[in-house]
């Protein structure tokens, strides 16, 4: 029996938002999104076009996002799931 994450939870523009806080916030796989203070951080994202199934949906959608690009970070290790490359 396969392993199984526990329902997606999508979220969009609220994630990149200025915040008084840090929030952490789970991108599936290795993947996390880290806004602290309104400065952005996201490691290892799947935004899209990924070539092999995965057993979640990818709680964030790129296309719609409104997203400073100076106040966000992208650390991926293939550059094709990159933000500048959407």
């Amino acid at each position: 029996m396969q392993a199984k994450a526990p329902e997606t939870k999508p979220f969009g523009n609220e994630a990149f938002a200025p915040s008084d806080r840090t929030v952490i916030r789970w991108l599936g796989n290795a993947g996390a999104l880290i806004n602290s203070r309104g400065t952005t951080i996201m490691i290892d994202p799947i935004l899209s076009g990924f070539d092999m199934p995965l057993l979640i949906k990818v709680p964030i959608v790129v296309k719609g996002l409104l997203i400073n690009p100076e106040r966000v970070v992208v650390l991926a290790s293939g550059e094709e799931y990159c933000l500048n490359n959407r």
